[in-house]
């Protein structure tokens, strides 16, 4: 599977802490750091993960929107590839997330984000990576990467364009072949406020998918696991029963899971939640090497 993953690149700082005793200047814990590490997160775990699930990547980010290709992605600092000399980006630009974890569960989160205004992208320039695609991925973390019309014209290539959504309209998702967001999204898409139960979201799937010309809807819930939709089918799938160390990243599961696997609507989403329920039992956003069978 070839897979042209659009969208805005995070990166994720975990800081690994453990309590020593109360602070004297606060009524707040006193953290002693014993580690941090670096993490790709947004668009940018998206298409890492897409990757280890076997497809081959190509990925366009908020730097000067360079296409590349992550196949030999590795570490931090972060070396992007493309046949080109190596790519090195300045991580400053990117979003930060930081998250501080202390006695393996997540106590503190400080972002510190750079919202682009990318109103004019020339879609024309990437002909050449949507051809080479068999399905574009877009992942909107509402930083302007994703532009008001970037869906629809990405549609015109008349390849299949898996979207990842945030709290947005749905005129911006227009035309999409896949729409996957999360409840409180849904809500904001449809511009509908519902009861938080399963059939409600079930319906507010119908409504999305019939409003805005979409022809798969997947509203994700939670430890509820998620309501599917499209032209013939509608369903929900419980979540797996795991321990859930941290809820980081498993939406992002989801969209790679959806992205990389063929089959009806229904199996994947089985395929997604198997996966996504896996990536909870992690602090953080936990590879997904060796989860392909």
């Amino acid at each position: 599977m070839k897979l042209l993953v659009i969208g805005d690149w995070i990166l994720d700082r975990y800081v690994f802490c453990r309590q020593t005793r109360l602070n004297p200047e606060a009524p707040v814990p006193l953290l002693e750091q014993e580690r941090e590490e670096f993490r790709f997160g947004g668009a940018a775990a998206v298409a890492k993960m897409c990757h280890e699930l076997g497809s081959e990547v190509r990925a366009i980010g908020n730097r000067n929107l360079v296409p590349v290709n992550i196949r030999e992605m590795g570490g931090l600092p972060v070396k992007w590839y493309n046949g080109e000399p190596d790519l090195d980006f300045d991580l400053p630009s990117w979003p930060l997330k930081t998250r501080f974890i202390c006695d393996g569960r997540q106590v503190l989160r400080v972002d510190d984000e750079t919202v682009y205004q990318l109103s004019h992208l020339s879609i024309s320039r990437w002909a050449e990576h949507c051809e080479w695609s068999d399905k574009i991925v877009v992942s909107d973390y509402g930083k302007g990467v994703v532009n008001d019309r970037m869906v629809q014209k990405l549609a015109r290539s008349g390849k299949p364009v898996i979207v990842d959504g945030c709290r947005s309209y749905g005129e911006k998702y227009r035309g999409a072949t896949l729409l996957k967001v999360n409840h409180k999204e849904a809500v904001s898409v449809s511009g509908i406020m519902v009861a938080d139960e399963i059939e409600e979201y079930q319906e507010l799937a119908t409504i999305i998918r019939k409003r805005f010309g979409i022809h798969q809807v997947v509203i994700t819930l939670g430890s509820r696991g998620m309501v599917y939709e499209d032209e013939t089918t509608r369903g929900h799938i419980p979540a797996e029963t795991h321990p859930v160390a941290d809820a980081t990243g498993a939406g992002d599961t989801v969209t790679a899971a959806l992205a990389c696997f063929d089959g009806s609507l229904e199996n994947l989403c089985r395929k997604a939640t198997e996966l996504a329920g896996q990536q909870v039992t992690n602090i953080g956003v936990a590879s997904l090497v060796g989860e392909t069978s």
